[in-house]
């Protein structure tokens, strides 16, 4: 079962496509099966791209975990917003950073998204506490079919693993998201 997960979820990064000789094919727990992924990409993870225990928040929405095959891993949430909020962060959802990110280290966000209409999207490394003080604010523009977003910041602060989030801010209109399975890392510089 995981490796119907982790085989294609490595094979989309592109720097891991060429290196595909040395993913292993055998079945593997779900510890060995975050190692390869970690492995596998630049720096180390600050997050569990395998998990999907987001925290979603705001009215008039409704968030459920979807069976998708187009996109590696398979698993989606899908986010509806019912009518738009009076800020686009007044609705959205937190990815657990489970690692200390460092002031001054190198972070990668890969984010698989789609939407059912073209919209953008909000997305920040920050404290899953007030006063939310974080960095890395970016905002792609994402639409009906599948697309593997991607963007780097340098960390200007801290963030303490279990303390931080990768938000995504969807509040912005009336709207239907789909966020696929996310990894962040981190490296020195």
């Amino acid at each position: 079962m995981l490796n119907q997960i982790l085989i294609p979820v490595l094979m989309s990064f592109p720097t891991v496509a060429t290196q595909a000789s040395t993913i292993t094919t055998q079945a593997v727990t779900l510890e060995q099966a975050r190692q390869q992924i970690d492995d596998a990409l630049p720096g180390e993870l600050a997050n569990d791209p395998l998990s999907f225990q987001w925290e979603t928040w705001g009215p008039r929405l409704r968030a459920r975990q979807v069976d998708t095959p187009a996109i590696p891993g398979g698993t989606s949430v899908q986010v509806e917003i019912k009518k738009a909020a009076p800020n686009k962060w007044d609705v959205g959802i937190n990815v657990p950073i489970v690692k200390n990110i460092a002031a001054g280290e190198k972070v990668r966000i890969y984010m698989w998204a789609r939407s059912d209409d073209e919209t953008e999207i909000s997305t920040r490394l920050q404290q899953s506490f007030e006063p939310y003080n974080g960095f890395g604010d970016f905002q792609p523009t994402i639409t009906n079919e599948w697309k593997l977003i991607s963007y780097e910041a340098i960390a200007d602060r801290t963030l303490e693993g279990g303390k931080a989030a990768l938000t995504i801010q969807l509040g912005a209109k009336k709207q239907s998201v789909e966020i696929g399975q996310i990894y962040v890392t981190r490296e020195a510089v």
